[in-house]
């Protein structure tokens, strides 16, 4: 289960025992039909004063715990790369910099493009509490579809690429996926309208020349059909404040995503992948593995003791390859 760094948990808290919990709630529910009724694609998000920390406390811990979800499965596989430079797009209040931090301890740099002044300032804040990575991390207040002149060794859209109109996102990946050195990743909402973005994007990077690393284990054309849709899950604690203002009684939340990881050379990509929850029976386990552009099932018996126990413990999104889940 993910949670907040302690640090960083212990700055939203103070932040959020300002806000008289009525506004906050008040915050969270605009800003909650925003995102189901995708208004900030045309509209801010954050255009009121509670806005910020009800994102901070409704969308901030979700966030945070996809963007690390997707980082882990990324070093998992490429264990050798260790960026120096990352470029984040539509950045937010830094949500990434508390992720890439913990898995790429050598960066040296951080760039954060974000539109909303109000949301730079809430990040520089969240920042003072690790001076090492605010001493990393650079601040640019500017719309992400204007790209930067620098190149980075990875290029970042989390939970922003889809807030572009459709007519720019070819050029806005263009222009960026010529900028970045090695790789891009892209996160959605793991909606079907989520993933039908990533569709678009994957085939545009595609055309591009990329190699697209993951989820996929293959450039072929997505054998996934509706009413399925390729997404996952990661599970997050939730803080008191977070459950009071989802009005839950759940501890804790689960956040479903869609993702690309695209490389700019070639390279091998992760292998089979699991597209679905293992069904366990009994004496043996269903797999649902997207594999070579198409949709199988694999049974494994009971009788292959080492890879049945390994099914039996293996989750949505695990690579199966070369005959076992890594």
């Amino acid at each position: 289960m993910k949670t907040l760094p302690f640090s960083l948990q212990s700055v939203i808290d103070e932040l959020l025992e300002k806000i008289p919990a009525p506004k906050l709630k008040e915050a969270a529910e605009r800003l909650s039909f925003k995102y189901r009724n995708e208004q900030g694609r045309k509209d801010p998000f954050i255009d009121q004063e509670n806005d910020p920390f009800a994102y901070l406390c409704y969308r901030f811990p979700a966030t945070f715990a996809a963007i690390s979800r997707v980082f882990e499965e990324f070093t998992r596989h490429r264990p050798g790369f260790s960026p120096k430079s990352i470029v984040d797009f539509g950045a937010g209040p830094g949500t990434s910099s508390w992720a890439v931090a913990e898995l790429f301890p050598n960066m040296e740099k951080l760039l954060l493009v974000e539109r909303d002044a109000k949301f730079i300032r809430l990040g520089k804040e969240l920042l003072h509490s690790n001076k090492d990575l605010e001493n990393r991390v650079d601040w640019k207040l500017q719309d992400f579809q204007r790209v930067v002149e620098e190149a980075f060794d990875l290029t970042l859209f989390s939970y922003s690429l889809g807030e572009a109109p459709e007519s720019c996102w070819s050029s806005l990946i263009g222009d960026s996926f010529e900028k970045t050195k090695e790789f891009m990743i892209i996160i959605e909402p793991g909606t079907t309208l989520g993933f039908s973005r990533i569709l678009k994007f994957r085939e545009i990077l595609i055309s591009l020349g990329a190699t697209i690393v993951a989820p996929c284990p293959n450039q072929m054309a997505c054998p996934m059909q509706f009413p399925n849709w390729c997404h996952f899950g990661v599970r997050l604690a939730r803080s008191p404040m977070h459950q009071l203002v989802k009005l839950g009684s759940c501890s804790f939340e689960d956040e479903k995503f869609s993702y690309l990881i695209a490389s700019k050379n070639k390279c091998e990509p992760f292998g089979s992948r699991l597209v679905s929850s293992p069904e366990i029976k009994k004496g043996h386990v269903n797999l649902t593995l997207c594999k070579e552009g198409k949709i199988v099932n694999k049974t494994i018996s009971k009788k292959d003791k080492s890879l049945y126990k390994k099914s039996k413990k293996s989750l949505w999104g695990d690579v199966f390859l070369n005959g076992d889940i890594i």
